[in-house]
């Protein structure tokens, strides 16, 4: 079974694995609505506040997929109070990645001379590609590794340049996942009452969700193939149960 079957199954067996992502997306629409255009120390602000409560989704998450891959059920309860406890530790790890980013992006939008901010918006682009192995694998690392979180850094640096050309398979097989679900998500955005609400805030939430799931699964089958494969035989000998629910014969 592939990752990306493996991936669909891990949602279709418990759903609920949804609500982290599905809560915060809510959330951030709220955020929009109260806040059409923030400026100045509003946008500072916002900008910190979505990067905490995403970085708090992506964890519980992915606590969740490892409960599913663990024990084949979700111990929410038991992944909630893990994400708490290392969320100071995940803030730290991917904060110093993430705060020159944002530095240079809230620079590129205040008013000023042209081909400054054309600059920094050259630069931005040249940093996300970096920026991208590093903080889709690092929560991930983070979550299977439970060290501090200076090593945790070091460790996921260290697996990117090992594999190097995997990672990068990786990444760009989760590119294509978040591009198809910004389009579907503008598609539903178009539909009337619910679409620039709920319809949207459902598709970057699964678009979300399968994105770290899927980098879960690429961590797992090198850091853990024993659980990775204990799993995956799990999940072959429940395929049909999942794919296609049995009728009750008359």
């Amino acid at each position: 079974m592939t990752r990306l079957s493996l991936l669909f199954n891990m949602i279709r067996m418990d759903p609920i694995i949804l609500v982290p992502f599905l809560g915060y997306q809510f959330v951030v629409q709220v955020i929009q609505a109260m806040f059409s255009e923030p400026k100045g120390v509003a946008l500072g602000l916002i900008m910190g506040l979505t990067w905490v409560m995403g970085v708090f989704a992506k964890a519980f998450t992915l606590y969740l997929g490892l409960e599913l891959v663990k024990d084949n059920a979700l111990f929410i309860d038991a992944s909630f109070k893990k994400t708490k406890a290392r969320l100071t530790a995940l803030l730290l790890a991917t904060g110093i990645f993430v705060f020159p980013f944002f530095i240079l992006f809230y620079m590129g939008l205040q008013p000023g001379e042209e081909v400054q901010a054309s600059g920094l918006l050259v630069l931005l682009m040249l940093l996300s590609v970096p920026l991208s192995f590093i903080l889709h694998l690092l929560p991930v690392h983070m979550v299977l590794i439970e060290l501090p979180w200076k090593q945790s850094v070091r460790k996921t640096l260290q697996f990117i340049t090992t594999h190097f050309k995997e990672t990068f398979r990786m990444i760009v097989t989760v590119f294509f996942f978040w591009m198809s679900s910004l389009l579907l998500a503008l598609f539903v955005y178009q539909v009337p009452v619910i679409g620039e609400s709920v319809l949207f805030a459902v598709v970057q939430a699964l678009g979300s969700c399968i994105v770290y799931l899927f980098v879960l699964l690429f961590l797992l089958e090198r850091k853990k193939p024993s659980l990775f494969r204990e799993f995956e035989s799990y999940m072959d000998e429940h395929r049909l149960n999942l794919e296609a629910p049995s009728l009750d014969e008359d």
